[in-house]
C-alpha cells in the first residue's frame, strides 16, 4: 500500500497501487481515481453517510459506480447503490440516502474516465 494520510479535516489521496484506502474516518476522504480504478474507504467507527457528492471536472461525461460492501464482503451485484449512472462533464451528482456503515463496512466507488471525485458528508457514531 502507498502512503496513507490521516487528518481531522477532508484529505484527497492518490489511488494506492492495491485500490484500497485504509482511512480512520471515510467521512472525511475524497478519492480522485485514475481511468477505470475502484478505490475503497472504510470507516473505524459506525457512521451514517447522509449524502455522497460525485464531481465530475473532466470534459466529458464520466459513468460511475458506487457499492456499499457490508462486513468488506467481496464485491458483488447486491452491493451497488449507484451503477452505469453518468455524470455530465463540470456536472455534481449528490445522492442522499443516510447510509449507515459499520466499522467493516466499505464503500468503493469506480470511475470509467477518472475525472470524478467522491467525497461522503455524515457523522461519525461511536
Amino acid at each position: 500500500m502507498t502512503d496513507v494520510l490521516v487528518i481531522a479535516t477532508a484529505v484527497a489521496l492518490p489511488v494506492p497501487a492495491d485500490n484500497s484506502v485504509d482511512a480512520a474516518d471515510a467521512l472525511k476522504v475524497v478519492a480522485t481515481v485514475d481511468t477505470g480504478t475502484s478505490v475503497s474507504v472504510s470507516a473505524t467507527n459506525a457512521t451514517i453517510v447522509s449524502t455522497l457528492n460525485v464531481a465530475n471536472t473532466g470534459g466529458a461525461a464520466d459513468t460511475i459506480r458506487i457499492a456499499v460492501r457490508p462486513a468488506g464482503a467481496t464485491l458483488a451485484n447486491q452491493h451497488y447503490i449507484a451503477y452505469g449512472v453518468q455524470v455530465p462533464s463540470g456536472s455534481l451528482l449528490a445522492i442522499t440516502s443516510g447510509i449507515t456503515l459499520a466499522n467493516t463496512d466499505v464503500i468503493t466507488v469506480y470511475s470509467t474516465t477518472g475525472t470524478s471525485s467522491f467525497s461522503a458528508f455524515g457523522s461519525e457514531g461511536n
